[in-house]
């Protein structure tokens, strides 16, 4: 599917997306969208702390940037 050419169209399909896949961990409000040139920077970064077992727990960190044609 194709994302559109600005911010706005962008931010509708990442909607869509993380409705149909069921994303929770992140919302298309708090990815970044940046102007690089003639491209859109989308920068999707979350960082979570789960607990496991006792004193032990799991950090997850995610950190990805993708540019958008904005034609």
């Amino acid at each position: 599917e194709q994302a559109g050419g600005d911010p706005k169209g962008i931010r509708l399909a990442l909607e869509k997306r993380f409705d149909i896949d069921d994303v929770r961990s992140i919302g298309a409000r708090d990815v970044e969208i940046t102007r690089d040139g003639s491209d859109w920077l989308v920068r999707a970064a979350w960082e979570r702390t789960e607990p496991f077992v006792a004193n032990v727990g799991f950090l997850v960190t995610f950190d990805k940037t993708v540019a958008v044609p904005t034609s």
